[in-house]
This record gives structure tokens, sequence and C-alpha cells, in this order.
């Protein structure tokens, strides 16, 4: 389920870094969205927003979300997305760690994690440039994609680049996959970490 800028009632409600949120739904005369819950083997997992309308395999068997449910549940995932950026912008990786998934944190301990990041190469900017124009898409009800623009600034080690590199893009369009997982909506840090290094042998 796709949402974008346009609905005020929704806007008003969201970050004010975000751009806001507008809902697609497929259908407003019954008020719900279909949405699988669980697939047989021969089933393909996943479910594509084609046009504003949700399709799904007739072999799922689906759980019904409101319009709201899923309106909600998208605004939570971006607000959590928004507060990931903010702590990692602010340095603050204990508290970043919490809100990692459990799989990476069963990966890594809070020291590991810190340590990595007190030597990466850029981190988001400051403020409202930070977090820009968010979008998500309901996947299932426990995973969201939200996409949202993010300004990057960088160490002195990345600034000193060699000759041949290109120059270092201040903003950059990201798209990241939240879960939900013990009442809250968490990231693969992991997904942190990729985006907190640069690497010359890349280019």
């Amino acid at each position: 389920m796709t949402y974008e800028r346009g609905d005020q009632d929704f806007d008003s409600r969201i970050s004010n870094r975000s751009e806001g949120l507008s809902f697609l739904p497929p259908s407003r005369a019954s008020g719900v969205v279909p949405l699988m819950m669980k697939v047989s083997r021969s089933c393909l997992v996943g479910a594509a927003v084609v046009f504003g309308a949700l399709s799904y395999g007739p072999c799922l068997q689906a759980a019904e979300l409101t319009d709201k449910q899923i309106e909600e549940r998208v605004s939570e995932a971006i607000r959590s997305l928004d507060r990931i950026t903010e702590l990692w912008e602010e340095e603050r990786y204990d508290d970043l760690y919490a809100l990692g998934t459990k799989t990476f944190r069963d990966s890594m301990t809070s020291e590991q994690f810190s340590h990595l990041m007190k030597n990466t190469t850029r981190s988001p900017q400051c403020c409202f440039t930070r977090f820009q124009k968010a979008k998500g898409q309901l996947i299932d009800p426990d995973q969201v994609e939200v996409s949202v623009t993010i300004g990057y600034e960088y160490s002195a080690y990345a600034i000193s680049r060699p000759p041949y590199a290109p120059m270092l893009p201040e903003y950059e369009r990201e798209t990241f996959i939240l879960v939900h997982e013990d009442d809250r909506w968490r990231l693969d840090l992991q997904e942190v970490l990729d985006r907190a290094w640069i690497s010359w042998l890349r280019y």
C-alpha cells in the first residue's frame, strides 16, 4: 500500500520533516484492504501495488486491515525511521542499536556496533535536511518499505578523495525495510553501516 503527499488530514499528523502522505486505497466502498498473512508452499510470498490497487494470489489466506490501520502502520514506521536517522546524526549509537532488529542485535553487541559507527566516513546532516520527502508502502502487516531523501555530511577522510573519484552526493534517495518486532518498528542496522561507510574501491 503506497502513500504519497497530498492528503491534508494525514499531512497534519506526520512529522514536518516528512513530505506527508496520502492514502491510495484500492476500494473506498468496502473500507478495508485485503492483505496476506499466510501462503501455501506453492504461492509466491508478496503483494504488489499496481496503479493504486493491491494484487494478491488466489491462494493467499488474507486478513483484513482497515484504511486507518494501514495508514497508522505506515506513519509509525516513517516516524521510527526518522528517529533512527536522528540518533545516527547525533551519534547516540547505544540508543540507535536498541532500534535494530533482533537478528541484527544477535549478530553483534552494542559495543561492537558503536565502535564501527564511530569510525564511519559519513552521517546524516542536521535538522530538516536530514530526512525529507518520505513515502511508505505496506508490504505486509509487519513490514513497511520507506523511501526517503537523506542529506549527508562527510568526514575529512571522505572529503580528501582521490582525484579520479566523483563528487560526493549531498543528498541521496534511500529505501529501507522496517520490521515490526516487540511493539516497535525496527531496522536491520546493517543498512545503516552500509550507508555510513564510503569506499573508494567502488568508484
